[in-house]
């Protein structure tokens, strides 16, 4: 039985270690027209979505927030459950103000014919 534990033990360093030797894939995204030709050129499409996106993300951050309000500790509150809480909250604004950004991106590009393509650069697998 011992021998068992040790060999499994064994095979998950060597996996483990396999895994963190192998460089993580590097992405980039870049705009890609999609169906018929697009109305307006990327850079234009870019400036004007961009600033729309980085509203909606600021809007839905200070909603989030407003939201969840400044948290107040119970009496006889444990402080690792605390921190749990508080970043459980900072996570769900970060993803709302995130969603809300990637969901106004999205749509203005797509109303002038454009989309964003992620793809690898380095490290592809």
């Amino acid at each position: 039985m011992r021998l068992q534990i040790v060999a499994v033990a064994v095979v998950l360093a060597e996996l483990m270690a396999g895994c963190a030797a192998r460089p993580r894939p590097q992405y980039e995204s870049r705009m890609v027209p999609f169906g018929s030709s697009p109305t307006t050129n990327a850079d234009q499409v870019k400036a004007l979505c961009l600033s729309q996106a980085e509203l909606a993300g600021m809007n839905a951050r200070t909603n989030a927030q407003a939201a969840v309000g400044q948290y107040q500790a119970p009496a006889g509150f444990s402080p690792v459950g605390t921190v749990a809480q508080v970043f459980d909250q900072r996570m769900s604004i970060d993803m709302a103000a995130s969603n809300a950004y990637q969901a106004v991106l999205n749509g203005c590009l797509a109303q002038y014919g454009w989309r964003i393509e992620r793809y690898c650069v380095q490290n592809c697998r």
